[in-house]
């Protein structure tokens, strides 16, 4: 059987990430890391948003992400921590694919020596939410980038096309919405359990996850705001499209109906209508209708509804 928790250990700090864990699982986290029994048992329920809660011994913070840019859904995923002197314990169900990369390519002195200086294990939970970040970025980053290709589509002509593009767009700024909303309060309340558990001096680290939130707020805002642009600039070329399009067919038949109820009574074939009489009556009728439209035709050619 695959085994559920992956272990690594630098300077004496741990991390330890578990897959879908069990109850065994978690006790064992509780008999070699002396993890709190309650905190460790929190880690088996979904929270429905972000939170954090500070025990005697370590610190219990859940954080939303959004699933990944294959999966077309506004439910985010969730990644619990536990975070001790020594210890960080990272829960997740099903494997997420920043969060997997980063447990089995990354070597932890690699991680602490990147972001922060310092090895406690304060210092690796701000280093592993700073790379989740980072590929939140990363994919914000993409998605303007495709706005701007949508942006590029819309100019040449395919306005149609890109209704479903835009409607793919708004769905993954939706969940990256949905996932961050609540990271904000999370945050707080890590930053002044942190600073109890880790003393004052662990402020600045703690305080550059929100700085980094607030990045992504801001780029994540953006990104609405030009979607919404897109859309409405899109909404407006279709409509006047088809207002194109609804103008023809209008202009048509203002013509052909006339004309086909003119042509028709000169085709009446009674004693009394002089045309019917004349054995060039066809070319007659033919030459009437066609000089009238064109008189139409030239009119509204001239007031430039053609």
């Amino acid at each position: 059987m695959k085994p559920m928790l992956t272990a690594r250990t630098h300077q004496n700090t741990v991390w330890a990430d578990l897959v879908d864990p069990t109850t065994e699982d978690l006790e064992s986290l509780v008999s070699e890391y002396g993890v709190h029994p309650f905190a460790a048992e929190t880690l088996l329920s979904v929270s429905p948003k972000p939170g954090v809660a500070l025990y005697d011994n370590f610190i219990r913070a859940s954080f939303h992400f959004p699933a990944s840019e294959e999966n077309m859904t506004s439910t985010p995923d969730e990644i619990g921590f536990l975070v001790g002197e020594k210890l960080v314990a990272s829960v997740r169900r099903g494997p997420r694919d920043p969060f997997h990369e980063l447990v089995k390519s990354l070597e932890m002195s690699d991680l602490l020596e990147r972001e922060v200086v310092g090895t406690h294990a304060g210092h690796l939970f701000v280093s592993i939410m700073r790379h989740l970040y980072s590929v939140a970025d990363a994919r914000i980053a993409r998605l303007e980038q495709h706005l701007r290709d949508i942006e590029k589509d819309i100019f040449s002509g395919k306005e149609k096309e890109m209704v479903f593009e835009l409607s793919k767009a708004s769905g993954e700024i939706l969940a990256l919405r949905a996932a961050f909303r609540f990271h904000k309060e999370a945050l707080v309340d890590y930053e002044e359990a942190a600073r109890a558990f880790f003393g004052p001096d662990y402020r600045v680290y703690a305080a550059t996850l929100q700085g980094d939130w607030e990045r992504l707020r801001v780029a994540l805002g953006n990104a609405r705001n030009f979607l919404s642009e897109l859309r409405t600039t899109n909404h407006s070329l279709l409509t006047t499209k088809q207002n194109e399009v609804m103008q023809l067919f209008t202009i048509a038949a203002f013509i052909t109906f006339p004309l086909v109820l003119l042509a028709q009574l000169l085709a009446i074939n009674t004693p009394s209508n002089p045309i019917m009489a004349n054995q060039n009556a066809f070319w007659i009728i033919t030459g009437i209708v066609v000089a009238l439209a064109l008189v139409m035709l030239l009119h509204f050619r001239r007031k430039g509804w053609l």
